[in-house]
């Protein structure tokens, strides 16, 4: 991976595109040569197999994203409550003293 706190330039961003674009494709061409060779061996029941495992490893991906975005949401809320610390300190003694008013003008109907 590229270090997160080095600005990269146009050629760094080719390079690894050009980098991911290489490994994509070979792993892909490589995969595809694997399942060739499977189902012609294996017949129809690798490639159900097959197909079986690519929708669980597609659905267990699903999920952990899933869940990392709700960990990611969990911690923000958790920022903001840390953020806004002081502020029941202020509601704490401002609603009584409207409530304390509320109820002095119901009581006396001022």
């Amino acid at each position: 991976m590229i270090a997160a706190h080095r600005a990269g330039t146009a050629r760094d961003a080719v390079a690894v595109g050009a980098a991911v674009t290489l490994t994509h494709t070979a792993g892909v061409l490589v995969l595809c040569l694997l399942v060739s060779a499977t189902s012609a061996a294996a017949g129809g029941s690798a490639l159900r197999w097959l197909g079986g495992a690519a929708g669980l490893l597609v659905v267990a991906i699903g999920v952990g994203m899933l869940l990392v975005r709700l960990r990611d949401r969990l911690a923000a809320v958790e920022r903001l409550r840390d953020r806004f610390t002081a502020l029941p300190t202020v509601t704490a003694v401002l609603v009584p003293a409207v409530g304390a008013g509320l109820t002095l003008r119901a009581a006396f109907d001022l």
